[in-house]
């Protein structure tokens, strides 16, 4: 049940009581469940007073946050219900992810990487366990700051995402998708399946694909070589590529605190690329990728004394073997075989309590070993790695609340808390390795959460950074800003023991505010300092700044002309960044109300065929609350899901009228009954809400510095002003993101994409003659997702009933098929920038069918 409909529901039961008596009382404290609300017998005794003084100076409701969220003082930045996911279109956890867009990045700068995800408020041992579950199966999202990673034993530059499903679900789900590239002939064929079964004693979900796509070279894409013309039919833009994987996932519940999931996945990638002739026309070169990987994992989540915790231990495995031949050569292999074994166990609870309320720690210890063999043979020499690396790490976390409207503890200041964390880390080939921080989280009005924090900590370069096999590709094509040409050039990638450990300092100030006066409006803004040296890298764009700190990675011939470039990774001297990012995410539902499905007697048309009884009206928000948001309780601040019951409005209509006159019968869209949500199995069906949603999000990142430093003796290079460290032009220093959709009776469309400003790699500077400059334009990416649900069209479904529970999903990649023109100073494109070597596919258009039965 919705937060705002459990409030409604508290206070509805309470008014009539107390207005109905001549005791009033000044203050009526309730408490009230997500599931079921209190007793107004529960409530405190009332002071007696005359009837014509009668009166109630205020009311505090007290929420209790609904099940499978996370522990302690944590309020979500966002909340999607049933109602908002739907409208995403998404069929499985990657995809309602990937749909979040910006609201899922990090506001910390450094760019970390994905999202840390938990499963029902709990840690899970990888994503990949995860990823393909229904989306029908999600009850509920819930989108956290970075803060709360601390708490699972995570750093804090990660958002969290809390994905909480049903409690009962069942369904077998296919998709067959096939989609085409607008040039080149590109075409690429996918069928996944999967199986999922959820009840009170556990899970049990079964996924699989399998894909295929074939190659394109650069004759077909229209690619021009100078020097020669013959080899684009030698050449790919995209490799052939076939892939299948499987998951089995199966978790059981002992009791109510007590759980355990066991994960298995195997899968397996083959690719074969061409990469020109070798040494006529006759004798192409062709290199083949083959990757396998297998998984297994065990993790047990239990609750013990109010503490919540959380042991796993996994195997994983991945064998690499790529292979490049031609037929006068010799055969150039190299085969590596990565495993990881790692066991973690993480607790976090109350500690102690003061005025404020308690104090919450969390605890993490995990062993990590990790193991790379790999081998190379080039031009018949063969190269050997062996590499391993222990790895014990400890890290804790303390939350201490300073005030607490809660607790009525300095509730003038609002709700204001300190964290303290820290880690040491003990690698086997870098010895000790430390860092902690601090955060400082004030909420001056529920709507409005502010915090600051500051980490430093010390990295290790990764296994593979280290150790990968060396491997030559022949005829990179590669832009040499010294002579002003793109040439072909034998290009070595791999590992490189030599680095450096890296140390970094991050500080970070952020804001999130949602306007008590328009319902679903979320505004983010966050300012990152990031600094570090020995920063950790991949090798940088060759201009004559680099070749200048880094000779011995350039080779050039007699003539000057570049042949090899040595592209192993390096350790800068120092980088240094300052982002300012903000943006707003806004979602609305519009149209007739429809509330739940059958197997349910509470919204929408109940199981008995009774209309609802419409809520009741709330009081009014004292200044500085969310309408209808609690003022205290755990989930202060927390937003309400957007899509639940209006107050005052009727949330249900006739019986088998769904809330809409003449519309589609219960469950149609929001689940309960047979078909469950959204006409797709499963069981109790989710919150009712209006029959349409619309949403829109819009984040801009501003870099204000971006520089690094190659080396202690040589000049800091400005990224944003002409040096650097890519091929792309440069870092930018305005780029957006954005993210929206409309959905509809089960009809609907998203779009996203990103913008990114102008860039320059300046080479002239440099005073080495014939050295030239680089302007990119900016480019604008549009991305099209569409889908039609026929569940939503109750007589096509009559007329041919294979398609109940049946959707139509339309993918289209690079709507606008966009590439960035790329010019030297004479306003030449450089033959490396042609516009198919920028974008191998182009515009994609992807038609799928997905059933579920």
């Amino acid at each position: 049940m919705p937060i705002r409909y459990a409030l409604l529901s508290s206070v509805g039961l309470v008014l009539p009581l107390v207005l109905a008596s001549p005791l009033m009382a000044k203050s009526i404290d309730v408490s009230a469940g997500l599931d079921q609300p209190a007793s107004p017998a529960t409530s405190p005794a009332a002071t007696p007073q005359t009837g014509e003084e009668s009166q109630v100076d205020e009311i505090i409701v007290r929420a209790q946050r609904g099940p499978n969220s996370v522990p302690g003082d944590a309020v979500p930045e966002a909340t999607l219900s049933p109602v908002d996911i739907a409208a995403l279109g998404a069929s499985n956890i990657s995809e309602v992810l990937a749909a979040l867009g910006p609201r899922a990045g990090s506001g910390r700068g450094r760019g970390s990487g994905p999202p840390v995800i938990l499963l029902n408020g709990r840690r899970i041992s990888s994503f990949r366990d995860v990823q393909g579950l229904a989306s029908e199966a999600i009850q509920r999202v819930e989108i956290f700051p970075e803060a709360t990673a601390l708490q699972y034993g995570y750093s804090a530059d990660q958002r969290v995402i809390n994905f909480i499903l049903k409690d009962n679900f069942r369904a077998f789900t296919t998709e067959l998708a096939a989609a085409t590239a607008a040039d080149g002939d590109q075409n690429r064929g996918e069928i996944d399946f999967g199986l999922l079964k959820i009840d009170p004693k556990g899970r049990l979900s079964i996924n699989g694909e399998l894909s295929h796509q074939n190659a394109v070279t650069e004759a077909e894409r229209g690619v021009i070589r100078a020097t020669t013309p013959d080899a684009t039919r030698w050449r790919t833009v995209l490799p052939e590529t076939s892939a299948a994987d499987i998951g089995i996932s199966y978790n059981r519940n002992y009791g109510k605190s007590i759980g355990a999931t066991f994960d298995v996945r195997f899968d397996t990638t083959d690719s074969e690329s061409l990469l020109g002739l070798a040494s006529g026309p006759n004798d192409p070169i062709r290199r083949k990728v083959a990757v396998d990987n297998s998984r297994a994992a065990l993790t047990v989540n239990g609750t013990t004394e109010g503490w919540q915790w959380t042991v796993s231990g996994s195997a994983d495995r991945t064998e690499t073997d790529t292979r490049t031949t031609s037929l006068l050569a010799q055969a150039q292999t190299a085969k590596s075989t990565a495993t990881v074994l790692e066991a973690i166990y993480n607790t976090t609870g109350p500690m102690m309590d003061v005025p404020a309320g308690p104090v919450r720690g969390s605890f993490r210890i995990g062993y990590q070993d990790r193991q790379l063999d790999s081998q190379s043979v080039r031009n018949g020499v063969t190269a050997l790695s062996d590499l391993s690396r222990g790895d014990l790490t400890t890290r804790g976390n303390v939350s201490i609340p300073i005030t607490s409207r809660r607790a009525g503890f300095g509730e003038r200041f609002g709700d204001i808390s300190l964290t303290a964390n820290g880690f040491y880390t003990d690698l086997s080939d870098y010895g000790g390795l430390q860092g902690g921080g601090f955060g400082l989280n004030w909420s001056p009005i529920s709507a409005l959460r502010l915090s600051l924090a500051y980490d430093a900590s010390e990295a290790a370069p990764s296994i593979q950074q280290l150790g990968n096999p060396v491997i030559v590709t022949p005829a990179s094509v590669v832009f040499d800003f010294k002579t002003g040409q793109s040439v072909l050039v034998n290009r070595t990638s791999g590992g490189n023991a030599n680095l450096k450990a890296e140390s970094r300092g991050d500080t970070t100030f952020s804001v999130n505010y949602s306007p008590p006066q328009i319902e679903g409006l979320d505004l983010n803004l966050s300012y990152a300092v990031n600094t570090s040296e020995d920063t950790v890298a991949a090798f940088p764009i060759l201009t004559p700044a680099l070749e200048a700190a880094y000779p011995s990675r350039f080779s050039r011939n007699s003539g000057g002309t570049l042949t090899a470039i040595d592209q192993r990774p390096i350790n800068y001297d120092s980088a240094d960044s300052t982002i300012l990012r903000y943006g707003f995410s806004f979602s609305k539902g519009f149209g007739p109300q429809i509330g739940r499905g059958g197997g349910t007697n509470s919204g929408g048309t109940a199981a008995s065929g009774r209309p609802p009884v419409p809520a009741p009206q709330a009081p009014s928000n004292p200044p500085g609350t969310r309408p209808n948001g609690s003022q205290t309780g755990p989930a202060a601040g927390q937003r309400p899901t957007s899509a639940g019951p209006q107050t005052g409005a009727p949330t249900g209509g006739p019986a088998g009228a769904g809330g809409m006159r003449g519309g589609p019968p219960p469950g149609v869209f929001f689940g309960g009954g047979p078909g469950g949500f959204g006409g797709f199995g499963g069981g109790p069906g989710g919150p009712g809400g209006q029959a349409g949603r619309w949403s829109i999000s819009v984040f801009h990142t501003i870099k204000l510095e971006d520089s690094i430093r190659l080396a202690s003796n040589l000049p800091k290079l400005d990224l944003l002003d002409g040096a650097a460290v890519d091929d792309a032009g440069g870092s930018r220093r305005h780029s957006v993101e954005f993210n929206g959709g409309w959905a509809y009776m089960g009809v609907g469309f998203r779009f996203f994409g990103d913008w990114r400003g102008e860039g320059k790699i300046i080479g002239s500077t440099t005073g080495v003659p014939g050295a030239t400059d680089l302007y990119f334009d900016d480019v604008l990416t549009f991305n099209l997702r569409g889908f039609l649900s026929f569940d939503a069209r109750p007589k096509w479904v009559k007329q041919a009933p294979f398609l109940k529970g049946s959707r139509l999903v339309l993918r289209v990649d690079n709507l606008t098929d966009s590439v960035q023109e790329v010019r030297d100073g004479a306003g030449r494109t450089p033959e490396a920038y042609q516009r198919a070597l920028l974008i191998g596919r182009g515009r994609s258009v992807e038609l799928g069918f997905r059933k579920q039965f």
